[in-house]
């Protein structure tokens, strides 16, 4: 252990989704009331759906695994339950199975933000996706285009 990790917290600021902290030396980032997120590697014909849409805090279009947040909006969710809840949202795909690959730190520099890999699998198309508020468009890519 360091003398920083025997630091106090602080918080430095607080809004609806993230504070910012910092102890000892480190200045960092949480996100708001234990909220955790899931991470979704969804596969199909051997290839990875992806999704492309705006993100603001890089400003510009990022392609990216569908992903989202698991307990934001019902306390309850679970993980495997976002996970479908989020593909079909933001892709248009449900999955007939998801399987956790593990827990991991998205920047463990400067982000306390974990996330719960998963696989789905057995992928149909149910709709159109492009999420309620983000607008997104998928992409099928092989694993030797990524």
């Amino acid at each position: 252990m360091t003398a920083d990790a025997d630091a106090p917290l602080e918080v430095k600021w607080e809004g609806k989704f993230v504070r910012t902290l910092k102890r000892g030396r480190w200045e960092y980032v949480s996100r708001t009331r234990g909220v955790t997120a899931v991470v979704i590697l969804a596969e199909t014909e051997g290839k990875v759906v992806l999704i492309d849409q705006y993100r603001v805090p890089v400003g510009n279009r990022c392609l990216e695994l569908p992903a989202g947040l698991v307990g934001d909006e019902d306390p309850n969710a679970t993980v495997e339950g976002t996970a479908v809840k989020e593909l079909e949202e933001e892709t248009g795909y449900t999955a007939d199975q998801i399987e956790v690959l593990g827990e991991f730190q998205s920047s463990p520099g400067m982000l306390t933000e974990s996330f719960t890999l998963v696989r789905a699998t057995g992928l149909r198309k149910v709709g159109e996706g492009g999420a309620r508020t983000m607008r997104t468009s998928t992409s099928i890519w092989s694993p030797a285009k990524i």
